[in-house]
């Protein structure tokens, strides 16, 4: 385990590609709640960040499950709009389904949300991506659960064949993590300073191409934000 951190650690110290930042393939990056840990009775807001490099241009599901099944999906994605408002959550565990709609012609049945694994056994792994995280819920003595909140972003253009440095100020955040379609970055975590300050590198292509980069910010209560720019 000590070794696998340190390798972690010092991944982009030789000046490489973290090979864990660089998306080739449809991908969804992250889902926003807001707010995180809602009230009981309480609606939120999910946002799907989703990065899509080969433009798949896929269909995105969401649905949760609890210890009584599943409640019914809802498709946030066939209208282009990202963000939908979901009602009070009654599940244990949200999930998330970004599918190329000529493997996925039709949403997810009640069987397949139950075990959603058993949905990509057939797909092509380029033309799908799952994402499962906790619904989160307020404690009654514990600390509110917030989204961090970016305060300064880098005024740049990521374009060209240099290395850009990339510095973030953020509150309520613990860690920062960085995804490209269009070159990579040297980490693709990075733990806050104690001034909530967060730095990256990115690295460009070897041939220019378009695409863009996704910085998520989390917190240890569930937190997340996400900056993203175009690759020119």
């Amino acid at each position: 385990m000590r070794r696998f951190l340190l390798l972690a650690l010092c991944a982009g110290c030789d000046g490489t590609v973290d090979p864990a930042s660089v998306v080739d393939t449809l991908q969804i990056v992250s889902i926003v709640a807001d707010p995180p840990a809602p009230a009981p009775g309480q609606s939120q807001t999910l946002k799907v960040v989703l990065a899509d490099p080969q433009q798949v241009q896929p269909d995105v599901w969401l649905w949760q499950c609890g210890m009584a099944g599943c409640t019914q999906g809802v498709t946030v994605w066939s209208d282009g709009d990202p963000v939908v408002r979901w009602p009070a959550p009654e599940g244990e565990q949200l999930w998330g389904l970004a599918c190329d709609p000529q493997w996925c012609p039709e949403p997810p049945s009640f069987e397949q949300m139950i075990n959603p694994l058993a949905t990509l056994t057939e797909i092509p792994i380029e033309a799908v991506s799952l994402v499962g995280r906790a619904v989160l819920m307020p404690l009654p003595s514990g600390p509110e659960v917030v989204n961090p909140t970016i305060v300064s972003v880098p005024e740049v253009e990521l374009t060209g064949t240099e290395n850009v440095e990339l510095e973030f100020e953020v509150e309520d955040a613990s860690w920062a993590w960085a995804y490209a379609t269009s070159g990579g970055f040297l980490r693709n975590g990075v733990q806050l300073t104690k001034e909530g300050v967060a730095r990256l590198e990115w690295v460009p292509p070897e041939t220019a191409a378009s695409g863009e980069v996704f910085v998520v910010f989390d917190n240890e209560e569930g937190g997340s934000a996400v900056w993203t720019q175009t690759v020119l």
